[in-house]
């Protein structure tokens, strides 16, 4: 065997590094900023200095009156359907929202949406707790940090339907209602109202849930329903839960008008509504949840 002697390291040549010559030109002046044009002060300038309250309950109003709505006689469109249905239905997701410990603006766009897909669409009875379902799935993505799976709802309607048939559901709402889901509800300015007027809110909401299951009060706007609900609290709230003042509702009246420009005295339609939904039969889960008493709802006086 050859030995092998290692090759010698290439040897390092010097190279000639030319230096050139570097030519520092002088900066070109920047040009003068232009101005920018000339904006009249309108109203979305006068909106930007009020409080961050006011500003959120008037985008929450516009929004109000812009947003699509359910009608207040859909069920006549609905030849396999009725009120009383609707009343059962709502009753029935109030509960599956407590099971699975949903935040309360969830149920409360979970109507909305079914409402409204119900006021586009004709419905089979055996279909209805479907669309339910897919709204309830469709809210809590929309409202929870955590939502449910689809497969919660299957074992919740007691397998009454596939996960495909309430995913196909979920995606007809969405297209019916061209993804329309940012929406006020009355549970938006009741909770701005409770804390503007600093009163307790355990009541107002209670009524509030209550006020879902009403048929009449489907297309009534989601701000009166609020100020009716703070307002019968504020007359009654004393007798249906322990710890509640008595409070003066002229006086409370008279701030919600200050606050909101909403003239109370004008919504004795909506507080006698509101008030007749605290009675009725299908809300005897909503009691039972709430601990509120029977007896005291049912000895309240009409608005």
């Amino acid at each position: 065997v050859s030995s092998m002697k290692p090759s010698s390291p290439p040897m390092l040549t010097s190279r000639k590094v030319c230096v050139t010559e570097i030519v520092v030109r002088p900066r070109r002046a920047a040009a003068p900023p232009r101005p920018f044009p000339a904006k009249e002060v309108d109203e979305d300038d006068a909106v930007l200095d009020l409080p961050d309250a006011q500003r959120l309950l008037r985008n929450w109003l516009v929004r109000e009156a812009e947003m699509p709505r359910s009608t207040s006689n859909y069920m006549d469109t609905q030849p396999a359907l009725n009120w009383t249905m609707r009343r059962i239905l709502v009753e029935w997701m109030c509960k599956v929202c407590n099971k699975f410990k949903f935040g309360r603006e969830t149920v409360f766009l979970a109507v909305n949406l079914a409402d409204r897909y119900l006021s586009l669409n004709r419905c089979a009875r055996h279909k209805l707790q479907l669309v339910s379902c897919a709204a309830m799935l469709l809210a809590s993505k929309y409202e929870e940090i955590y939502f449910s799976e689809v497969a919660d709802y299957v074992y919740i309607s007691d397998r009454a339907y596939t996960c495909e048939q309430i995913m196909d559901m979920e995606s007809q709402i969405v297209a019916s209602l061209d993804w329309e889901l940012t929406v006020p509800t009355p549970y938006h300015f009741l909770t701005w109202l409770v804390k503007e007027l600093d009163i307790p809110d355990h009541v107002p909401l209670f009524m509030a849930r209550c006020a879902l299951v009403h048929e009449k009060l489907v297309a009534t706007d989601p701000s009166e329903i609020a100020c009716a609900c703070v307002v019968l609290a504020a007359r009654h709230g004393h007798k249906l839960a322990k710890n509640v003042p008595r409070q003066d509702s002229s006086g409370l009246q008279q701030k919600i008008l200050e606050l909101t420009g909403l003239d109370t005295d004008s919504m004795s339609d909506t507080l006698r509504l509101v008030a007749e939904s605290l009675t009725l039969k299908h809300t005897a889960a909503l009691r039972q949840l709430n601990r509120i008493s029977f007896l005291a709802l049912q000895a309240l006086p009409p608005p």
